[in-house]
């Protein structure tokens, strides 16, 4: 590993250039994990019972389990699907600008501000499919058994960690 890059992230100056970046990518990772399982919602218990993503409803009984798309005709579902497939496209243009602000110090603040908008409509546009997903779970019978699970958790704690990574950038942006 290079030795100026390990100087420039012990300073100050460095830890405000890096942690925005280290951060957001976290988020990104978060996001595409929770997006990408079936796990946002169980319903009844583990042995017999279902679980649910974005994607797919699975049912379980016992050992055995099936897994199916989520019918077409529920109109909540699309958008959520929109709104996190957004937030991972956006990580695409959000690291492209991060790149560039700390390979080229003549763009830095624009880079910076660039990065820092996108970063924040990630967080943005996720917290809003989570609150979408939010209110198909509560439009559709599930009745009282249904509890949030470990996926559900994870969007919310992507969200956190693009708040994070939207404040790093900020006081970065102060301190440059």
């Amino acid at each position: 590993m290079n030795l100026h890059f390990i100087l420039l992230f012990v300073t100050m100056e460095g830890f405000w250039c890096i942690a925005p970046i280290i951060t957001a990518l976290l988020a990104t990772v978060l996001n595409v994990v929770c997006v990408s399982t079936n796990y946002w919602i169980q319903i009844g218990d583990a042995t017999i019972g279902a679980h649910a993503g974005v994607w797919k409803f699975c049912v379980t009984f016992f050992d055995d389990g099936a897994c199916a798309s989520w019918k077409s005709d529920l109109s909540t579902l699309p958008a959520v699907k929109g709104l996190v497939l957004v937030s991972i496209i956006l990580a695409v243009f959000a690291v492209t600008f991060e790149v560039k602000a700390y390979l080229d110090k003549k763009y830095v603040y624009v880079c910076t501000q660039g990065a820092t908008g996108i970063t924040a409509l990630q967080g943005i546009t996720l917290a809003c499919g989570i609150f979408t997903y939010l209110a198909f779970v509560n439009n559709n019978d599930f009745g009282n058994e249904y509890n949030f699970s470990w996926s559900f958790a994870l969007a919310w704690v992507a969200v956190g960690f693009y708040a994070l990574a939207v404040i790093f950038f900020i006081v970065g942006l102060r301190k440059g």
